[in-house]
């Protein structure tokens, strides 16, 4: 997300241009003010120069600041401490301790069952080809681990896709004005 400040006439605020974070084909413009004093977002809006979504934003966007500044967002690992189930209880954890533990379990299991009873799963939520595809696919490969299909939504929806439209990929974004339906 490149960023390229915009000087605003009240100097406790400045407007940022950036590229929305999620991985849709519009690659939305974003103009997001920032309280200067603290650093923190306030506001999110669509850019209206951006040539295919003109200024609007997605229902997921519009409300991006409630997730990024949400109390019950989850910051830092978390370790379970109990029974599973309803009411588990969770306890703050460090980075080491949480690496270390997961590290342990793998290795574990490819002991005990091999690499291949490791099943990666994962979607790309907000992070595009680069980052769904990029550095996990190399520790997973290397590691031995399945290879099947990392990803629930995606899977389905191309099967939906394949069974009700046939094998066709979507429309550019800048040729919908000119379609029929």
């Amino acid at each position: 997300m490149a960023a390229v400040l915009k000087p605003q006439a009240d100097a406790a605020t400045k407007v940022v241009h950036i590229t929305c974070p999620h991985d849709c084909p519009d690659a939305c413009s974003l103009l997001v003010t920032v309280d200067t004093a603290s650093q923190k977002a306030i506001k999110v809006e669509g850019d209206p120069s951006h040539p295919y979504t003109q200024g609007y934003l997605c229902g997921k966007v519009n409300h991006y600041l409630d997730y990024v500044y949400n109390d019950a967002r989850v910051m830092y690992p978390r370790k379970r401490v109990g029974p599973k189930g309803p009411g588990a209880k969770f306890e703050r954890i460090c980075w080491d301790e949480a690496l270390t533990t997961i590290a342990a379990r793998f290795k574990t299991i490819i002991t005990e069952y091999g690499a291949e009873a490791i099943q990666p799963y994962s979607y790309s939520g907000t992070l595009g080809v680069l980052g769904f595809a990029g550095m996990s696919e190399r520790f997973w490969h290397k590691m031995g681990a399945a290879r099947l299909l990392r990803t629930i939504c995606t899977a389905a929806g191309s099967a939906a896709r394949l069974a009700t439209t046939g094998n066709a990929d979507e429309a550019n974004p800048e040729d919908v004005v000119n379609a029929e339906v």
